[in-house]
């Protein structure tokens, strides 16, 4: 019973919330290192399931079993299995990212110099 207590009482917006004011608090340098980082995580767990449904049979395809140059580039994206995906994926969308946050920063708030 303790512990279905202690489940319903698990909030996530309350524990994101208390993220972001902790984050407010801090250096910029971390607010854009934890926006990586969240990001980052956001992208392995993407890219790990486009991996795994990479892994299905190419030759399926009637496109790819066509055009021997799809079905080359479907075995090249695949030889990385889903951890290659994954690992990929997260620094892509960690470091974009941390990069807009951070030239949104040094910009002073605004997104678009010209259009904001």
């Amino acid at each position: 019973m303790a512990q279905q207590q202690g489940l319903a009482a698990f909030d996530p917006n309350r524990l994101k919330a208390q993220l972001d004011d902790w984050v407010k608090k801090q250096h910029p340098a971390v607010e854009v290192a934890v926006t990586a980082l969240g990001s980052g995580a956001q992208g392995a767990f993407i890219g790990y399931l486009l991996g795994s449904f990479s892994g299905l049979d190419p030759s399926q395809n009637p496109n790819g079993a066509s055009n021997p140059q799809v079905n080359a580039q479907l075995q090249a994206l695949q030889k990385g299995g889903p951890w290659g995906q994954a690992k990929n994926l997260a620094v892509f969308t960690g470091v974009n990212a941390g990069l807009q946050l951070a030239i949104k920063k040094a910009r002073g708030g605004k997104e678009d110099v010209w259009g904001s």
